[in-house]
This record gives C-alpha cells, sequence and structure tokens, in this order.
C-alpha cells in the first residue's frame, strides 16, 4: 500500500531545488497508467487510472479509474481509494499499479460523480428534485 507519506512535511525551498527519486510518485507517470488485478504475468488489466482527487491538505485521496469501454468511450468512471493501490515490480521487472479487486467488483461500484459544494445562501438538505438533479449531473 501506498502509505510513504509522512505525518508532516518540510516545505519545499525553492532554491535549493528538488531532485526525483525512484519512490517519488510524478503524477504524469500516474494518470493513464494501467491498473491490474495482480503483479503476475497473466494478470488482468482493470481499468486506467484517468485523475486524482485532492484532499484540501494536498494528500492523494483517491484516483479515478476507467473501467470498461474502447478507446475512452463509454468507460465507468470510479473512484478508488489511493492507499488501495499498490505499486510493484511485476514477475517482467516492469513496475505496475495493482488493485486487490476484480472488473465485475469495479463495474458494479458506483459511478464516481463531482457535486459541488452548497453555498452558505442555500440549503445543502434540499429535497427539491431539480436543485439535486442539477448537483449531481455534473458527474464527469
Amino acid at each position: 500500500m501506498m502509505t510513504d507519506t509522512p505525518a508532516t512535511r518540510t516545505p519545499l525551498d525553492v532554491l535549493a531545488g528538488y531532485t526525483v527519486v525512484d519512490s517519488d510518485l510524478l503524477v504524469s507517470r500516474i494518470i493513464n497508467a494501467p491498473v491490474y488485478d495482480s503483479e503476475a504475468a497473466d494478470a488482468q488489466q482493470l481499468g486506467t487510472i484517468n485523475d486524482l482527487i485532492l484532499s484540501q491538505s494536498g494528500d492523494v485521496a483517491a484516483v479515478v479509474i476507467g473501467v470498461g469501454g474502447f478507446l475512452g468511450l463509454g468507460e465507468k468512471q470510479v473512484a478508488v481509494d489511493f492507499t488501495a493501490l499498490q505499486k510493484v515490480v511485476a514477475s517482467d521487472n516492469t513496475e505496475r499499479f495493482v488493485l486487490a479487486t476484480t472488473v465485475e467488483n469495479l463495474t458494479n461500484a458506483p459511478d464516481y460523480q463531482v457535486v459541488d459544494d452548497a453555498s452558505p445562501d442555500t440549503d445543502a438538505t434540499t429535497s427539491d428534485p431539480a436543485a439535486a438533479s442539477s448537483a449531481m449531473s455534473s458527474a464527469q
């Protein structure tokens, strides 16, 4: 699991620079990365990482995995807790992301949705179906 994040971190000194090390995760190497169900040579690809969800503190809370579809069309978008992913070295000596689940489980999981935060002027518990529908329609 990816729990190598320290509880507190020292702010980056821009004048000192930063050297990327192998244990660092670059977003450019995460986005569009395939996710497999194991590290075995015959592992099944579950989907592709399409996005990252950051918490207010800047931590990666979840990844959005596209499941099914063809060339990105008809894909189901599922949010998965980032710590559920494992970055492993597969049997073919390549690094890959592994999620201990099945395509069926991801297909049956709820769709990833984006819901706007309620504004201070709006009652967040409104029972107005049009308002609720509008808030939920911004799903990716």
